[in-house]
């Protein structure tokens, strides 16, 4: 299972890769890439975010993605560090949901209970996404190596997560809920502020 994880999220960024470099493609993957990322989030957020955090997680959530804009638009001699800023901020989030991963990987490998193991697999089946929104946010804006490298840190972190989990799976859920949140309001924006770049680039 965990060998599988790491093969679907590099499987996710070549589907990327090669979709953006195709002729007959180029044309909608971003389209197809941003509506995967926003279901993807979307699922997140109802399903594990706000029944665990509340009004306090959909604050948060606001939080991270206005203060993007906020920043951008107050401060225009730091717009581009404020951008880059929120995309760290996005990339971090998505390690701390790859560790996260790596812990829910390891019940299926015990046989703990069939919800288990369809669990391991929704986890293996969302990270094709995950690796195509990690190689369409950093590849086509700077390069192939902090693309890899953030999946190579994206793949560490399943690691940590699937080696610690007895630790990982009894942190406090409400608290990670409320930095998931604040992260997927900071991913929102990247996802959004690269769409409207994208158009304005064409």
């Amino acid at each position: 299972m965990f060998l599988l994880s790491l093969l679907a999220l590099a499987l996710g960024a070549l589907a990327c890769l090669w979709l953006d470099n195709n002729p007959r493609t180029h044309k909608t993957v971003d389209g197809l890439v941003m509506g995967l990322m926003l279901a993807l989030l979307g699922v997140v957020l109802f399903a594990d975010i706000l029944p665990e955090t509340g009004w306090l997680g959909g604050l948060l959530l606001t939080v991270g993605f206005l203060a993007p804009y906020l920043l951008e638009h107050g401060f225009h001699r730091f717009a581009r560090e404020a951008h880059l800023l929120t995309l760290v901020v996005g990339l971090i989030g998505l390690m701390l949901h790859a560790t996260l991963d790596g812990a829910g990987l390891v019940p299926a490998q015990h046989g703990a209970s069939d919800h288990a193991e369809w669990l391991a697999w929704a986890i293996i089946i969302h990270r094709l996404p995950v690796g195509m929104m990690t190689w369409w946010l950093l590849g086509p804006q700077f390069g192939w190596k902090p693309a890899a490298l953030a999946l190579a840190g994206m793949g560490f972190f399943t690691f940590v997560g699937y080696t610690l989990a007895g630790e990982v799976l009894t942190l406090d859920h409400q608290q990670l809920g409320l930095l998931e949140a604040l992260v997927t309001g900071s991913l929102l924006h990247v996802i959004l502020n690269k769409r409207h770049a994208d158009k304005h680039a064409h």
